[in-house]
């Protein structure tokens, strides 16, 4: 049995050799139910020295990671180096309080924060391939407390090697976007266009209304309208433009072509609309012009007569409207 000892033993600086530290297992609490601070015991479970803060048995090993984070957190600060946790090893910690970590911690394998996370520093560096954010809004200048900061600029920088960066950031100065290709010239970004009748104005997000698009005419320039088969041929319009399509269907409605012949008098239908027309003859075996007797009859057709009767679609006759 051991000799209980009811006042301090003072071995006065001298050696206290081949000692044995107090031997228990961590499932044994008789003898460390009512510990005081100070008190020292070696776990023969866990084969570490342990010793009482007070309030929780704590080991002594300096490389003690394998702990609960309470643990943890006490064990951090007594430590000069890096912390390291994980090689190969899964390493699972709990707690029910917050955990500050005050000195280099590298994981080495999948973390998962349960709750928020923090970062104090200059500098937050994420090296991975993909950055995943499920949040839909991405927040800048959190804790800004200045009303109108004009000379803060807030925004997303692109590094695109040995060319310059581009940059579209929210300018404070002005209350507007503005990007950058060069990474020195900004520009306000559009932001809005209003119609007013035939205008369209384009306003920049500096608040100026540098293009105005308006409808063109001969004595401005701006947007056109397509003029319709029918308003091309109409020709009154000032405004609107004329497409290839739109040329060939008022060519192909100024003219017309027939061969007649077998008749000393023929009745050509044109049906252009007019008398004012111009009427054309050639032989169609020699494509020589000739000329024959020729009354506009009406607006619509023209009475060709000849001496002698022309052979059957010998003569080409060519309509074309002025």
């Amino acid at each position: 049995m051991a000799i209980k000892h009811l006042s301090d033993i003072d071995l006065n600086k001298n050696q206290l050799k081949k000692a044995r530290i107090h031997v228990e297992t961590s499932s044994s609490a008789t003898a460390l139910a009512t510990p005081v601070e100070g008190q020292v015991y070696y776990d023969s479970t866990d084969n570490e020295l342990r010793f009482y803060d007070g309030s929780a048995w704590l080991s002594a090993k300096n490389t003690d990671i394998n702990v609960n984070i309470d643990n943890l957190k006490a064990r951090l600060p007594q430590i000069d180096a890096s912390v390291v946790i994980g090689s190969g090893a899964s390493v699972h910690t709990t707690t029910s309080g917050n955990a500050s970590v005050g000195v280099d911690l590298a994981v080495a394998g999948d973390t998962v924060l349960a709750g928020n996370l923090t970062v104090n520093g200059t500098t937050t560096t994420v090296n991975t391939t993909n950055l995943d954010v499920t949040d839909n809004i991405i927040v800048l200048n959190n804790g800004q407390t200045i009303a109108a900061p004009t000379t803060l600029r807030s925004g997303i920088e692109v590094e695109r090697g040995t060319e310059a960066n581009t940059v579209l950031h929210w300018n404070d100065n002005i209350d507007r976007w503005e990007v950058t290709n060069d990474g020195t010239t900004y520009h306000p970004l559009i932001y809005d266009v209003t119609k007013t009748g035939d205008a369209l104005t384009i306003t920049k997000t500096n608040g100026s209304a540098d293009v105005a698009i308006r409808s063109a005419s001969t004595a401005q320039d701006g947007i056109v309208e397509l003029a319709t088969a029918a308003e091309t041929t109409a020709g009154t319009s000032e405004v609107l433009a004329v497409t290839p399509l739109g040329v060939a269907t008022v060519i192909s409605g100024r003219t017309f072509a027939s061969s007649i012949g077998g008749a000393t008098s023929v009745t050509v239908t044109h049906s252009l609309d007019t008398r004012d027309v111009i009427v054309q003859l050639y032989d169609i075996a020699t494509f020589d012009t000739v000329v024959a007797d020729v009354v506009r009859t009406n607006a619509n057709a023209v009475d060709v007569s000849f001496t002698t009767a022309p052979s059957a679609n010998a003569i080409r006759v060519l309509v074309t409207k002025i």
